[in-house]
């Protein structure tokens, strides 16, 4: 299979599941039962939207073996997650009691007219988490009895979106290739650790979403950027805020193609989400207030109005100054945001009701530090990619990097993720040692995006180097 054939079965995964949980979330929505037929039919619809992504050009006898020799090592490592998603159940906490649970109840009947969720006096763990990842395995369950293949179908989706990737920004297929495997063979993906890829958990799913963008971003694919911020907002509740984080890294570097793409998936996503989740959790079917729409459509709104607005002024020191007032205001207004969102008590809303807590709990963020240099630079876990993007915010190389949207994205999602411990009741050691590594794997696909965009301008300087 040549490499354009490879960017086209990618572009038609994409969009096949994108349009798999799309439809689904908002059947359960409406209080509707999803058919069988329905994945059938997404994929069917798949085809003829897909498009060859990459151009037609003959590879090169190196480039050809080394594209096999990688193809053979992520599909031997792809057999291995197969057999482990499918003989054994999720093997810790969450995997077990928030995704197997509702893998279960979707697979015997694919509506939320079920006791689990109608009944308020059963107790359901995370009740109003997103269904993206349940209802996919469920799909798929239905028609071929094995749904948790769909655990690591996440994972060879996130290596073919870094492997185009690469290729759209202009590296060889050879060097997009290796980059692919190198982030495919992270240890903390393919180990038996909690967030790993066949472990059950919803972390790596939003991984792949959150690299699916981040190589959108680097090819210049909106509709990979739009895809990819949906799909991240309808697998875990983290998605949201995530795709809000991407929006504003793409609004400070003035990226209006990439902000656009952004806020149409945001609006989208948020849009089929909130109504879903308000659902999910008031179990007595309380009224969806009409909020909901606004909230939708808000932010994306501010983030494209001021950017045009913004354009017409020059000068960084505008973007900067309204951005520290759109800050400012969002802080004060979160509590008001939880409320609109239809949800206040959910496991969303209840981050927004208590930012108070942020100013009483900020020492926390040295422990959140050092359990993440740990984590992610001295264990191991993740390879080299720690001590790569601490050398990647350098002064000298940062000018290097074709896709400055993606730090700026990476540092954004810092204050994110310091709110999910300042705000848990949980004891801090042990959630540091449990949550960080899975928030770390989040980020990992964004990061291999983000170096992989440095790699065609460093050879075509090397080559105009050579050439002279």
């Amino acid at each position: 299979m040549t490499a354009q054939w490879i960017g086209r079965a990618t572009d038609a995964l994409v969009i096949w599941l994108t349009l798999s949980v799309g439809a689904a979330s908002i059947a359960l929505a409406a209080g509707v039962t999803v058919p069988d037929w329905l994945l059938i039919a997404c994929g069917l619809a798949a085809l003829p939207l897909s498009r060859r992504v990459l151009p037609s050009t003959a590879l090169q006898r190196r480039e050809a073996w080394v594209l096999s020799a990688v193809g053979v090592v992520l599909l031997a490592t792809l057999a291995v997650l197969a057999f482990g998603a499918d003989q054994t159940l999720s093997r810790h906490w969450d995997g077990a009691v928030a995704w197997d649970v509702k893998n279960a109840l979707l697979t015997a009947d694919m509506t939320l007219d079920q006791a689990v969720f109608r009944d308020p006096a059963i107790l359901h763990h995370s009740r109003d988490y997103p269904l993206g990842q349940p209802l996919l395995v469920a799909m798929v369950d239905r028609w071929t009895g094995v749904g948790r293949l769909v655990l690591p179908l996440a994972w060879i989706l996130a290596c073919l979106a870094i492997f185009v990737g690469a290729c759209r920004r202009g590296s060889s297929v050879g060097v997009a290739a290796i980059t692919a495997a190198a982030f495919g063979m992270t240890p903390a993906f393919v180990s038996t650790n909690s967030g790993s890829v066949d472990s059950g958990y919803a972390d790596f799913t939003l991984a792949a979403w959150a690299t699916v963008a981040a190589s959108g971003c680097v090819g210049g694919d909106r509709r990979w950027i739009s895809l990819g911020v949906m799909m991240m907002a309808w697998t875990k509740p983290e998605g949201l805020p995530y795709g809000a984080a991407f929006m504003a890294a793409a609004w400070l570097c003035s990226d209006r193609s990439t902000l656009f793409a952004a806020a149409i998936g945001w609006t989208i996503g948020a849009a089929v989400l909130l109504p879903l989740q308000h659902e999910l959790a008031w179990a007595d079917r309380q009224p969806l207030p009409a909020s909901v729409f606004a909230l939708a459509i808000t932010p994306a709104a501010l983030a494209v109005g001021s950017d045009l607005a913004l354009s017409k002024m020059r000068g960084a020191w505008h973007r900067l100054g309204l951005a520290l007032l759109f800050g400012a205001a969002l802080l004060l207004c979160l509590p008001t945001l939880a409320e609109w969102s239809g949800n206040a008590r959910g496991s969303l809303g209840r981050y927004l009701s208590e930012v108070g807590r942020l100013w009483d709990r900020g020492p926390i963020i040295l422990d959140m530090a050092g359990a993440m240099l740990e984590h992610g630079v001295f264990r191991g876990r993740f390879g080299l990619i720690g001590a790569f993007l601490l050398l990647a915010f350098v002064p000298n190389w940062r000018r290097r990097f074709g896709s400055t949207v993606l730090g700026v994205w990476l540092v954004w999602l810092l204050p994110i993720w310091f709110a999910t411990f300042a705000i848990s009741n949980i004891e801090l050691t042990d959630h540091l040692r449990s949550r960080v590594p899975r928030l770390l794997i989040h980020a990992t696909g964004i990061a291999w995006s983000f170096l992989s965009s440095a790699l065609p301008l460093r050879a075509a300087a090397e080559k105009t180097g050579s050439d002279s």
